[in-house]
């Protein structure tokens, strides 16, 4: 596996990324249990990949706690990633900016990604 630096922040990612909207079966997308994502996620550890992508809406939540179970004892080894969801539809067609502060991120990241 290659590994690359991200941006400036001084972690070290691999060059492929684990995706996980497939994680869950609350949404037309993958249907994978919790073994299926657990044997997945190690699959990919064994190979090499250290960075893992996900978002609160992929099965409507459901994927980040299965990610989140698999991960148990081993997430220090890995790099997360989540995304940030505009509050407004309406206005952020408009403004895409306008409702992204601070004080939101940190909320989403906190639901997203608990301690």
């Amino acid at each position: 596996m290659k590994y690359r630096k991200l941006g400036n922040t001084g972690l070290i990612v691999s060059e492929v990324a684990l995706g996980s909207m497939q994680f869950g079966g609350k949404m037309n997308m993958g249907h994978l249990g919790q073994q299926e994502t657990t044997r997945m996620v190690q699959l990919a550890l064994d190979r090499g990949i250290n960075f893992i992508d996900t978002a609160d809406v992929y099965s409507l939540g459901e994927s980040e706690t299965l990610l989140g179970n698999a991960l148990k004892g081993i997430r220090e080894e890995i790099v997360l990633a989540t995304k940030v969801r505009l509050l407004d539809r309406g206005i952020q067609a408009l403004h895409p900016l306008h409702h992204v502060s601070c004080p939101w991120v940190k909320t989403s990241i906190g639901v997203a990604l608990p301690a």
